[in-house]
């Protein structure tokens, strides 16, 4: 009877260790497969490039193989349309009971309106989670003034160089038209435009089309005299609220205007502009991707410095180059000439090859023809 008892009991203790172990696999694996959550904050509507060419940069690097699995979310603030107060309230409050539950391992805040509320609500909204920043010019003073917690990527608007560029591509130039918006971004980049102007103010007319609606910047700029040339600064919102993609404006401006224009952002390659010392999108989220997954392997914000992208390659487009006569010998050394037109080789070299083969194998074989008439005809001589 004691024996049987002691069995038993023995039988008991053997199932509750069965099952206490297939507890802990169960939470093992549970924990191992809860994947980390990096959340994408854009400043603007999805249909701006800028937020396609930032995501796929940041994808490209955090798609990288690693034994922890990754899940990347969106979400489209839309700040620069809307500034409402009421909406920026209830955008928080909302944004908090999303996250509440399932917060981000690490936010990436695009742009100065939505780096503007992650720093001003990050209590509210993401207390203590790592935020890496995609911001365009951030000076070392304010990245010395940020948060603990806080890192990213910074990138410069080359507004001097692509002026500089401006006059090296047509030194004949006598007057620079430059294009702003009415938004508070308009506003910031037209302000830095205007210091890089000062030493070219002496030697050349500027001209600013400011906030104007698109129907009236595309006549305006149709009237230009010869010897301008056109910077297009920016114009997100014209005088009369009226909200723009960046890009398209750009390509109407191009399509219309009586003068080369140049710009300062790789999305807008392919619009019609000639190029300038242009900022990548794209590259700046390929840098702000290897730090997001530097912090998901386990380095703090703190210990990850900022990346400063101040150096911007001149790009420009072959086939603008071509239709306003500008020589590509005037360009710098290292510049990327894009859409250029393939060569009658690049263009057909299999049909070239093939059509060579066939030439080939056709005189072969008629001069072997040749050959044997000759022959038989000598043999019937004899």
């Amino acid at each position: 009877m004691q024996r049987s008892f002691r069995g038993v009991t023995s039988i008991v203790r053997l199932r509750v260790l069965v099952l206490l172990l297939l507890v802990l696999a169960s939470a093992s694996a549970s924990a191992l497969s809860e994947p980390k959550r990096v959340l994408l904050l854009n400043s603007y509507r999805s249909a701006v490039p800028a937020n396609s060419a930032l995501a796929a940069g940041i994808r490209e690097e955090i798609d990288q193989p690693t034994h922890i699995p990754v899940e990347i979310n969106t979400d489209t603030l839309n700040l620069a349309a809307v500034k409402d107060e009421e909406y920026v309230r209830k955008l928080i409050e909302t944004d908090r009971l999303k996250y509440r539950t399932s917060p981000p391992s690490v936010v990436v805040a695009t742009f100065m309106p939505a780096v503007r509320l992650v720093l001003d609500h990050r209590r509210e909204l993401f207390p203590g989670i790592p935020i890496v920043l995609c911001y365009t010019e951030y000076s070392p003073q304010k990245l010395k003034q940020l948060p603990p917690g806080v890192t990213g990527v910074v990138t410069k608007l080359d507004f001097a160089g692509t002026l500089a560029l401006m006059s090296q591509l047509q030194p004949d130039t006598q007057q620079i038209v430059l294009i702003a918006g009415s938004s508070e971004l308009d506003a910031l980049r037209e302000s830095e435009a205007m210091q890089a102007l000062r030493p070219f103010e002496r030697k050349l007319e500027v001209t600013w089309l400011r906030g104007l609606p698109l129907p009236q910047l595309t006549e305006a700029v149709k009237a230009l005299p010869p010897h301008t040339a056109i910077l297009y600064v920016l114009q997100n919102t014209d005088r009369d609220g009226v909200s723009y993609v960046p890009r398209e404006v750009a390509r109407a401006v191009a399509e219309a205007a009586s003068a080369p224009v140049y710009g300062l952002w790789d999305t807008l390659m392919g619009t019609g502009i000639i190029g300038g010392r242009l900022i990548s999108f794209e590259q700046q989220g390929v840098a702000a991707g290897k730090i997001v997954r530097r912090i998901l392997l386990g380095e703090t914000p703190e210990a990850i410095p900022f990346v400063r992208m101040e150096q911007n390659p001149v790009i420009v487009d072959a086939r603008q180059l071509k239709r306003w006569n500008i020589d590509e010998r005037l360009l710098p050394a290292g510049s990327r000439i894009l859409f250029r037109e393939p060569s009658l080789w690049q263009a057909h070299r299999y049909a070239i090859l093939i059509a060579s083969a066939l030439i080939l194998l056709q005189t072969l074989w008629s001069s072997r023809c040749c050959g044997t008439a000759n022959a038989s005809s000598g043999r019937r001589r004899r």
